[in-house]
């Protein structure tokens, strides 16, 4: 089973590297790993490993959106308000 990639925090750059450095923004949303085995269906995947799929019934629509036959996903799902903000409910 795959497991998420999680951000961890490290020690700061020097500031004459710190561009050629990546900066992940913390989303406090639900990490999943998506399964498009490429029939049509879809597989959601806690960071625990259980089936989240039917928690999520508009993410089906992944496994005609994206091209291939199959793909494997590392995401976080965040539900976003009005403003485009993280919603906290």
């Amino acid at each position: 089973m795959l497991s998420p990639m999680l951000a961890v925090i490290g020690p700061p750059p020097m500031p004459e590297i710190e561009a050629e450095y990546a900066y992940e923004t913390l989303w406090n949303g639900a990490r999943v790993i998506v399964h498009l085995p490429g029939d049509g269906t879809v597989r959601l995947l806690s960071q625990t490993g259980m089936d989240v799929t039917a928690q999520y019934p508009d993410l089906k629509s992944l496994a005609f959106v994206l091209p291939g036959p199959q793909a494997v996903l590392d995401g976080e799902i965040v539900a976003l308000d009005r403003n485009g903000r993280p919603s906290r409910f």
